[in-house]
């Protein structure tokens, strides 16, 4: 593959009969899924950096 959107080759085994039902929904709905789930995590707001300072060595105090 040359870009991580290409189609990607794959052989398909079904244990039972019913499984081609379910192997022939199952790209579709993870896809819907995956879509979903993106939606859910999209930030409200700009993204921001947090700025951490480092503690001496000798600072004894608990980190948050």
């Amino acid at each position: 593959r040359t870009s991580l959107d290409e189609r990607v080759p794959f052989e398909v085994v079904h244990y039972l009969p019913q499984a081609v039902e379910t192997m022939r929904r199952l790209p579709g709905e993870f896809h819907q899924a995956l879509l979903t789930l993106a939606e859910r995590q999209k930030p409200d707001s700009a993204a921001t950096v947090l700025e951490w300072h480092a503690r001496k060595a000798d600072d004894t105090t608990p980190s948050r």
